[in-house]
């Protein structure tokens, strides 16, 4: 039998983006030349450093309140504009404006794109004042109307450049704010530096206008240039608080916060958020009472996350981004994971009676004798882990290998299980994890994602050096070798806190190495 499937992909294109250097607010004397710089305009679907084909058509218009008209030189003539990337129009050519500024606009084009158009306002006064140039740099994202857009955290830095060096250089905001320590830092003349924290920091939701002025006192009189920047403090997403409730429970139709460890299913959802930037994405976690780690998942564009957790107090979080990566406050919420009466904690102790393998078919831990009925089912979670490894459900896997593994660290402190039972338990979750590992690999599947939540299950695992062999620390080296080798170079980076997992790996190898060869 054969059978076959087909799929549309449609790639779509970016729009061309327009862009004036410098400051989109100027001010300047008519006895200047101006010069206007649009070069920095490019097609994003060609590299940044090549050609980028695109042909320039310049504009200018006065407007006075009820209509616009086209900009004229002083002698009353068109002004003539030049169809090219850059601008020049000599000093004396406009007169200086009243009411109104000037709007100098550039549209860029490309065959099989839509036009695109940045406007710059221009005043222009017949005394001579000093040019002021802004230049912008950091964690920002440049608007159509020449603003940026930053995040309240983000971290942005403007320079302001005085045409006349001796020029006395000042800073202003608008609505008022102090630009001093800890929100900013290296207020200088020339330089003002956000840092995004503290008690001055930018309000999200908020416009401010950032103003750097250039004041030179003569003997006659007193001239003074500026330029302004618009800053948009991104707001963080807006949403009603998410909700954790176990799917089986017996809550009378209400939501359950009880519930049995592994085997219940807790779904963490966070519905009806919104945000003006689009692109939400999703980050669950959780801690357990008692526990120092906390489980961490990627972020996702799901909105909801089943769980699979320990026993235990168990601490639930969830954050929500939006596409420019402003964060709501993580949320918390409380569930009690104790196993019930027909799934209590399995006790191991040596058979005297039944020698049973301790190991099934299929690699997974087998218990060596039941002393009580109302036991947590060990062998039943490993074959879980089986079974979703069969069925390729690899995200589903590592989520219940992480819940197993604070299971095994948990009945290991309160020793429920005995160091050899913990390592036994441990070897049949890695079992899991290193096969899914090896598959993914070889199906050149291989993401960041994957490999930095395996990569932090592999540092839980191997956090007690009594719950390691010599051959399951050489195993884990192997792992960790696989993850972060990417053999097939299908991952492009490792971020810092995945680095930090694999080193924490190997420390932990090291030490459980240390201390086999001290007690050998």
């Amino acid at each position: 039998k054969q059978s076959s499937s087909q799929m549309v992909i449609s790639v779509g294109s970016l729009p061309l983006i327009a862009r004036i250097t410098g400051s989109v607010t100027r001010k300047q004397s008519t006895r200047s030349a101006l010069a206007l710089d649009a070069s920095v305009s490019r097609d994003p679907d060609v590299d940044a450093a090549a050609e980028q084909g695109l042909a320039f058509v310049w504009a200018c218009s006065l407007s006075d309140g009820t209509s616009s008209q086209a900009c004229r030189d002083t002698s009353g003539a068109l002004l003539v504009l030049s169809a090219a990337s850059t601008l020049q129009v000599p000093a004396g050519t406009l007169p200086a404006t009243t009411d109104a500024a000037y709007q100098f606009t550039v549209t860029v084009s490309k065959v099989g794109k839509s036009p695109a158009a940045y406007t710059l306002s221009l005043t222009l006064v017949a005394q001579a004042i000093p040019n002021v140039e802004l230049a912008v740099s950091g964690e920002f994202f440049r608007q159509t109307d020449g603003s940026i857009k930053i995040n309240a955290n983000s971290v942005f830095s403007l320079t302001a450049t005085c045409s006349m060096l001796a020029g006395l250089q000042s800073w202003s905001i608008d609505p008022s704010a102090a630009l001093t320590a800890p929100a900013f830092s290296s207020a200088t003349a020339h330089a003002l530096l956000y840092l995004g924290t503290g008690s001055n920091a930018l309000v999200p939701g908020a416009s401010y206008l950032i103003t750097s002025e250039c004041t030179v006192v003569g003997e006659l009189e007193t001239a003074t240039g500026s330029a302004e920047q618009m800053v948009v403090v991104n707001s963080p997403p807006a949403g009603v608080p998410c909700r954790a409730c176990f799917v089986d429970g017996d809550d009378a139709g209400g939501c359950a916060t009880t519930g049995e460890p592994v085997f219940d299913l807790l779904l963490v959802s966070c519905d009806n958020w919104a945000d003006s930037d689009g692109g939400l994405l999703y980050r669950f976690g959780y801690q357990v009472e008692g526990d120092n780690t906390e489980m961490l998942f990627e972020w996702s564009s799901s909105s909801s996350l089943d769980m699979r957790l320990p026993s235990g107090t168990i601490t639930l979080t969830a954050q929500v981004k939006d596409a420019l990566g402003a964060l709501s406050s993580v949320m918390t919420s409380r569930v009690e994971v104790g196993a019930a009466a027909a799934r209590r904690r399995l006790l191991f102790s040596p058979s005297h009676n039944s020698p049973i393998s301790s190991h099934g078919s299929d690699g997974g831990l087998l218990p060596r004798r039941l002393l009580s009925e109302s036991s947590f089912n060990w062998a039943g979670a490993v074959d879980l882990m089986a079974t979703e490894l069969l069925a390729g459900n690899l995200a589903t896997l590592n989520e219940v290998a992480s819940s197993l593994i604070l299971e095994v660290d948990s009945q290991a402190r309160d020793t429920t299980l005995t160091p050899a039972d913990a390592l036994e338990q441990k070897e049949a979750i890695f079992a899991k994890l290193e096969a899914a590992a090896v598959a993914v690999n070889t199906g050149h599947a291989l993401s960041q994602g994957y490999a930095c939540t395996s990569l932090n299950l592999a540092r839980t695992l191997s956090a007690d050096a009594a719950h390691l062999t010599p051959v399951l620390v050489d195993r884990l080296l192997d792992h960790v070798g696989l993850l972060v080798g990417d053999e097939h170079a299908t991952v492009a980076s490792l971020s810092p806190a995945c680095a930090a997992s694999a080193l924490a790996v190997i420390a932990h190898a090291l030490r459980a190495t240390a201390s086999h060869n001290r007690t050998a």
